[in-house]
């Protein structure tokens, strides 16, 4: 992805630019250079084969190259019992490795808040950043200086794992940052008993939707919901309604967030709830997590959420009734999946900088992420872990939507994200309450977003 030249982002984040990419500690990064070098990862199995193969192999010369290293620290999005693969793996990491993991389970909402303010501290506590496309933002870590370039880990052959999209929105300033953890795709959840009831089909269209949510609205039950509460929520919610009324968020290296699409999009939000009633009132308060729990508890029939919204069924009596899809789309408009991304990243400050090059390296690889696909039905990116044979809808409920994710999915990657999506947040709301109408809303924060992208 090309670099848009933005002073704003630096400034807005506070970091002095001599601390980019590491620079200005020269004794820790030539250090841990001399460590990285120790690291042979074409040996005793080539890169590809390490990464792409089935079982991963520990590259040669690991051992010597972290030393006396006996732990990694890192912060994990929520709660680790909600991600048992990443817990599962990291159990494996350890057990081949000896060394200790520690994940700081923060939520979401907090997440960016506190490592960075570690990052700006340059701490050493973390030796592993997480980033998002969208609230903790990947671009404008970069930017600051707050990732370690992962280039050593991308040939050629392992750069072929990827879709051509995921490396455009992987690279900044010609590099690779950071290793694309799992994606987060914005699906259509419903109730399958209800709809077989009712002798419906999972709709297509905004059309069919506003039918069947109509139809189902009854009886304290809504017949659909999305969530609008959180920021990051908000906006991934925006962009489902953008994908499906056609439009992009981006022109070229510019976001535009009032374009005809998008005020159509939001349109849609607002009549939903506030013409055709038939989303909750609070769906303004509502967030990801909360849509599985609605559908569960019977309080919803349907919902657009992420993917890994199952986690919060799976464990209910709703589950053998619960089903995803794409989510609908305007007709005449081809139904598409919008994702965020979570990455990995080396911290800079990090005093054990070749011990987190192999966790991510570990973490990237068929073994990891089949384990990753398996328990969890994240969107994964490693494409020749979609062709395993124990891959399919058996295995992975609702393979083929999760798959449709890997190569089909809208990628946004903007510099000021978070700020723009904090600012999109307070559009919707606003035309969510009818205070302003959507094209009013979006208008205002256009302005704004204009000034940032100055």
């Amino acid at each position: 992805m090309r670099r848009v030249l933005l002073l704003a982002v630096v400034a807005a984040l506070s970091v002095p630019l001599v601390f980019a990419g590491g620079k200005g500690e020269p004794a820790a990064a030539e250090e841990a250079a001399a460590g990285l070098a120790l690291i042979d990862l074409n040996k005793p199995v080539s890169m590809y084969e390490r990464v792409a193969k089935p079982k991963y192999v520990l590259p040669e010369g690991w051992k010597e190259a972290i030393g006396d290293t006996k732990e990694l620290t890192f912060i994990n999005s929520g709660p680790l019992q909600y991600d048992p693969a990443m817990a599962e793996g990291m159990k494996i990491f350890s057990e081949m490795t000896g060394i200790k993991l520690n994940a700081i389970e923060i939520s979401e909402e907090l997440l960016h808040t506190k490592q960075s303010a570690m990052m700006r501290a340059r701490s050493d506590k973390l030796d592993l950043v997480f980033t998002t496309l969208s609230t903790e933002a990947y671009y404008d870590y970069q930017a600051a200086g707050w990732l370690e370039s992962a280039d050593l880990l991308y040939d050629d052959q392992i750069r072929s794992l990827y879709s051509e999209d995921m490396l455009d929105a992987m690279t900044i300033d010609g590099k690779i940052w950071g290793f694309p953890y799992i994606g987060g795709a914005f699906v259509y959840g419903y109730r399958k008993d209800i709809f077989e009831k009712e002798g419906l089909k999972p709709p297509k269209t905004w059309d069919e939707l506003l039918v069947i949510a109509r139809k189902l609205t009854r009886d304290g039950m809504y017949g659909f919901a999305f969530p609008a509460g959180p920021s990051y929520d908000t906006f991934g919610i925006f962009c489902s309604f953008l994908s499906g009324a056609g439009g992009e968020l981006m022109v070229g290296d510019k976001v535009v967030v009032n374009s005809p699409q998008a005020v159509e999009a939001l349109q849609v939000m607002v009549d939903l709830r506030n013409r055709y009633k038939v989303v909750p009132e609070g769906v303004n308060t509502y967030s990801l997590q909360q849509m599985g729990e609605l559908l569960a508890a019977g309080r919803i029939a349907s919902f657009v959420s992420t993917s890994w919204t199952y986690q919060f069924v799976v464990n209910t009596d709703m589950w053998e009734n619960f089903a995803m899809t794409l989510y609908p789309a305007k007709a005449g408009v081809e139904q598409t999946v919008y994702q965020d991304t979570s990455f990995y990243s080396v911290s800079p400050y990090s005093k054990s900088k070749a011990a987190a090059y192999l966790f991510l390296d570990f973490l990237r690889s068929y073994e990891e992420r089949k384990l990753e696909l398996l328990v969890e039905r994240n969107v994964i990116y490693n494409r020749e872990v979609w062709k395993d044979p124990d891959i399919n809808e058996e295995s992975v409920p609702f393979y083929q939507v999760i798959k449709s994710a890997v190569d089909r999915a809208k990628i946004y990657v903007f510099p000021n994200s978070q700020k723009i999506v904090d600012l999109l947040n307070v559009a919707v709301e606003k035309a969510l309450s009818g205070s302003v109408t959507p094209k009013e809303a979006l208008d205002e924060v256009q302005t704004k977003v204009d000034i940032l992208q100055f």
